[in-house]
């Protein structure tokens, strides 16, 4: 992951893993950053953050 985090949460679709909010551990600053992970060319990707920064919350994939 390029951020640094805990108590984030995490979803797996098809060959990709989404990583989403936590905390970041170090300036105690809650993340709204999102990443995801292509398992297939083993990349780390930013994509859209989410419009609220929180942690220790639930994912999960719908309609897939």
């Amino acid at each position: 992951m390029r951020q640094m985090r805990k108590e984030h949460s995490a979803v797996i679709c098809e060959s990709t893993v989404y990583v989403m909010g936590g905390y970041d551990g170090q300036q105690s600053v809650f993340l709204n950053l999102c990443e995801c992970w292509d398992v297939e060319t083993n990349v780390w990707k930013p994509f859209e953050p989410m419009n609220i920064a929180k942690c220790a919350f639930s994912a999960c994939v719908v309609n897939r």
